[in-house]
């Protein structure tokens, strides 16, 4: 158990490095190169995919600790819950963010005749909200699991 629990938070470090690049490198290059007719839309784009990184990196700060109590043996918690519910939400966040921007994706990308661009926003959209509805899901069956948990400490064994 430990090596998976390792493993996974390699992955989420390489999740934070992934996404730190994109915050710092790609949304500078998208307004550098767009048009001069299409700034002010790359601009709006760029305040989208900023709002879009913040709500991942508190997703994967959650992950994070999630790992942290499954190791330590305290997962069935209620701060468990809540991890997960901070999960969801920032999940639905992003998906409600890229759903906002999808429009002017759609602009940008006719304008700048990338048609896969469109393709691609809709791709992580979907799968924003793939992850929002697991993590309800996996929300809903901790929270059952921990009620029956607390119950079980209540009872008098004979």
């Amino acid at each position: 158990m430990r090596k998976q629990i390792v493993v996974l938070k390699g992955a989420l470090g390489l999740a934070v490095v992934a996404v730190l690049a994109l915050a710092v490198i790609v949304a500078p290059v998208i307004l550098r190169v767009s048009s001069v007719e299409l700034h002010q839309l790359a601009v709006a784009l760029g305040q989208g995919l900023y709002v879009a990184i913040g709500l991942i990196l508190c997703a994967i700060f959650e992950a994070f600790n999630l790992l942290r109590r499954i190791a330590r043996g305290t997962a069935f918690s209620t701060e468990s819950v809540k991890a997960l519910g901070w999960i969801k939400w920032s999940a639905y966040g992003v998906t409600l963010t890229f759903t906002a921007v999808l429009p002017l994706i759609y602009l940008w990308a006719d304008g700048e005749d990338a048609p896969g661009l469109l393709l691609f926003a809709l791709i992580l959209t979907a799968a924003a909200l793939v992850v929002g509805v697991f993590a309800n899901i996996l929300e809903q069956l901790l929270l059952s699991v921990v009620v029956m948990k607390r119950e079980n400490e209540l009872m008098v064994w004979l």
